[in-house]
């Protein structure tokens, strides 16, 4: 899971869940997923009955191999609804449901296997998944201890530890546990970019770029890394650099002279943030309207700290 320490109209970002809903909604609303996808695949519920669990689940697989989640979880389900004690097939179905940010209904799968098979490492992390994106974070930390106990190879596991840690402002015991992911899977670009953030976050700007440099040298990297790059850069007044950074994880020129316009504002270089959201606006005048607010915002801080 990435964190971007800096975004495109400036401010913060934070990690994002969803809470549960109530029984009734949940019910509700699954009726409607249900039906929803049977319209898409022009399936007829019969059809999907006569299959037994095992060709069920073999479809939803080669679904599942397609990046298909969607029919994947619809033939998952059938399944499971033949074979609800089916370990595997509850684990299969509790993963899509992370994936969709449905994290209360992915508790419910990991939970039940749980019940069935109680030193189930990867069902602990999914359990402890599950309550991260609900932001029940105590019971995560405990999930993933418990998963990390059975298998120490489960690198995920660290990594959400890190992440807990790091909410935490303990960047100390982050930086632990992002270390051990990273010797389970090296040259990870998610542990290393939330590794970097835990030194940003301590002010330590020179070993974040040091970091993020390395990742983005090493591997393709998501955009975001981009951005935090750039952040990292503009803290150490390395502008030009943050600049480029800025090109390579935004879709266009203008997106990028807007960042950067709002990190100088933010450093209260009036002068050079009004440059920067003038030119973002030359670039894409009728597009980039958040260029023409952030120069407005600009130009009367510099009004302003031109008068004290």
């Amino acid at each position: 899971m990435f964190i971007v320490i800096g975004t495109l109209l400036g401010g913060c970002s934070a990690l994002q869940g969803v809470n549960g809903h109530d029984q009734q909604n949940a019910n509700v609303e699954k009726q409607l997923e249900k039906r929803q996808y049977l319209q898409q695949l022009e399936i007829e519920p019969e059809k999907l009955s006569e299959r037994n669990p095992k060709e069920n689940e073999t479809i939803g697989d080669r679904y599942l191999q397609r990046g298909d989640i969607n029919k994947a979880f619809l033939y998952y389900i059938k399944a499971l609804q033949v074979e609800p004690d089916n370990s595997g097939l509850q684990y299969k179905v509790g993963t899509l449901l992370l994936k969709r940010d449905k994290y209360a209904e992915a508790e419910h799968s990991f939970s039940k296997i749980l019940t069935m098979e109680t030193e189930n490492a990867p069902a602990r992390e999914g359990l402890g998944k599950a309550y991260f994106g609900m932001k029940k974070y105590a019971l995560a930390e405990v999930e993933f201890r418990k998963a990390v106990d059975l298998d120490p190879g489960l690198w995920q596991s660290f990594n959400y530890l890190g992440l807990i840690y790091s909410k935490q402002q303990d960047f100390e015991k982050s930086l632990v546990e992002y270390q051990k992911a990273l010797e389970l899977s090296p040259g990870n670009t998610e542990v290393i970019n939330n590794m970097a953030i835990s030194y940003f976050l301590q002010e330590n700007y020179a070993k974040s770029v040091q970091l993020l440099e390395m990742a983005i040298r090493n591997k393709e990297p998501d955009k975001r890394m981009f951005n935090n790059l750039a952040v990292a850069y503009c803290k150490l007044n390395r502008y030009d650099n943050a600049l480029e950074a800025f090109r390579r994880g935004a879709d266009n020129e203008a997106v990028a002279y807007n960042n950067i316009g709002w990190e100088y504002m933010m450093d209260d270089q009036y002068g050079e943030a009004i440059k920067a959201f003038e030119k973002a606006l030359s670039l894409n005048p009728r597009f980039y309207e958040r260029a023409s607010f952030n120069l407005e915002k600009a130009r009367k801080a510099q009004s302003t700290s031109l008068q004290e």
